[in-house]
């Protein structure tokens, strides 16, 4: 049995399917026990930080830290705006024993073993990878009955083992070929650490830390205590000495727990890049994505990256991955030919 559905997934579904998945991550049971375990961290992280405020910040500079905060917040929800995904883009989906096709600017096949877990709602199914961290809604509105629905949930909920031997034609590394320039794919941590590196989120952290030292090194500097034992350049100096070796570790242990937290997940997969996208195969999907999915390029000296930034698509090849230095050049000509070069990228 095939089953095919179109639908859109508006703005509302999506931050249901957050909202479920935020229930799973705080353990599950009622909808009003991870709400009230949300609020309850967020009221002991806002009285931690108003006792810190009011007792480090003097009161003459309360007006300054609370006008940067509001800088701040104002500066995230452009960028969350901007980073948002669209909600009109039309979802073509085929559904089968064997998995799912997405169907739109490309073509994605994902058998039901690349799926961990299948969340519910009165209004949406919600499915993630086996990392759990890519979600996958589909309003229940958009099946013509509710006996699909039932064929749909028997199917996601299958154990394990029944997803993979269900697989009529399971998807493996190595198993498609493709003209253009052909490579095999399998991160490791030197990858996570250049992708966090390359990331303006990791620098902008690490610049707005760096803005703040800095600003109030300035302010002492223009205002200095009467009763100051140490200089304020020294002070700068021996903050900067602290901050820069525990920010450099601070990330390093991110990109670790990050790779150790995915590396069971992470497996080898084939990719080659031609004129008319990226195909790809590999044990959880396979498909062709076309280039006008993505929107701009960047290279630097270990990697190449393309993303998109409404929906936060986006994908890394690393420079150890191709053959030789002919097929870097190739790929800087079509990626030169399909996409614009940016510095911005923020993933």
């Amino acid at each position: 049995m095939t089953m095919q559905l179109e639908y859109t997934c508006t703005e509302a579904e999506m931050k249901e399917a957050q909202s479920l998945n935020l229930q799973r991550q705080c353990g599950g049971g009622p909808k009003w026990r991870s709400k009230v375990i949300y609020w309850a961290f967020i009221a002991i992280v806002a009285v931690l930080v108003y006792l810190r405020f009011k007792m480090e910040i003097a009161p003459e500079d309360r007006i300054w830290f609370i006008a940067l905060m509001m800088v701040v917040f104002i500066a995230l929800q452009i960028f969350k705006r901007k980073t948002r995904r669209k909600t009109d883009a039309v979802i073509r989906l085929e559904i089968s024993e064997s998995g799912l096709v997405f169907a739109g600017d490309g073509r994605t096949t994902m058998p039901w073993s690349a799926f961990s877990q299948c969340l519910e709602s009165p209004a949406l199914f919600v499915l993630l990878n086996r990392s759990k961290n890519i979600l996958h809604a589909v309003p229940k509105r958009a099946f013509p009955d509710e006996s699909s629905q039932n064929w749909f949930r028997t199917l996601a909920n299958q154990p394990p083992g029944v997803r993979t031997a269900s697989a009529s034609d399971p998807i493996v590394p190595g198993r498609f070929a493709a003209k253009g320039i052909t490579l095999t794919v399998q991160w490791g941590f030197r990858d996570y650490l250049t992708r966090m590196f390359t990331s303006w989120r990791t620098r902008g952290i690490a610049l707005v830390i760096f803005g703040v030292i800095i600003g109030s090194c300035l302010y002492s500097y223009a205002h200095p205590p009467p009763d100051a034992v140490v200089s304020p350049g020294k002070v700068f100096l021996i903050m900067m000495a602290t901050m820069i070796p525990m920010l450099s570790a601070m990330f390093f242990l991110v990109a670790f727990v990050s790779w150790r937290s995915e590396k069971k997940f992470v497996e080898p997969q084939q990719v080659a890049l031609s004129g008319d996208g990226i195909q790809y195969a590999g044990s959880d999907a396979s498909g062709l994505l076309a280039w006008s999915t993505y929107k701009y390029y960047l290279e630097n000296r270990w990697a190449f990256f393309v993303w998109n930034p409404q929906g936060s698509l986006w994908m890394m090849f690393p420079k150890r991955a191709f053959a030789s230095r002919m097929e870097m050049e190739q790929c800087r000509d079509l990626l030169r030919t399909k996409l614009k070069a940016s510095r911005w990228f923020f993933f």
